[in-house]
């Protein structure tokens, strides 16, 4: 599929489910890909569920953007009938995952944050939340 296609599919799209068993010889090239599918479902304005797995389920619990589930259990059922089922919660969801993307990883806050950085590796301090690994709250 070419990239051109990736916006209408998240357009028509009400959810987006992303599960990943890792294993560990594929362990670095799945997350990434999964990281970018999960950020540009999120900055389309789309709801995730994505599984306990994907390194950034934490994040996503916590900007309450989506649902963390078990790949191998009943909670993927009842996360994507709970996410059906209510439409203002989609829609809230979906809010709040935008808000995510467009605070910790749009273009000018990575370009804020890399200035950040680069200014703390010059004076020898560490002030950048950046070395904290940590996203600001939505």
């Amino acid at each position: 599929m070419s990239p051109e296609w990736i916006p209408l599919l998240f357009a028509a799209a009400v959810i987006v489910l992303l599960l990943l068993m890792m294993r560990p010889r594929a362990q670095s090239r799945r997350v990434t890909i999964c990281r970018i599918v999960v950020m540009e479902a999120m900055a389309s304005g789309l709801p995730v569920i994505i599984s306990n797995e994907v390194n950034i389920h934490g994040d996503i619990a916590k900007a309450k953007a989506g649902l963390v589930v078990s790949p191998e259990s009943d909670e993927l059922y009842n996360a994507i009938l709970k996410l059906l089922e209510t439409p203002q919660l989609r829609i809230e969801m979906g809010q709040r995952a935008r808000r995510f993307v467009e605070l910790n990883h749009s273009p000018s806050s990575t370009a804020r944050e890399m200035t950040r950085v680069y200014r703390d590796i010059i004076q020898g301090s560490y002030e950048s939340p950046a070395w904290r690994m940590s996203p600001k709250s939505v």
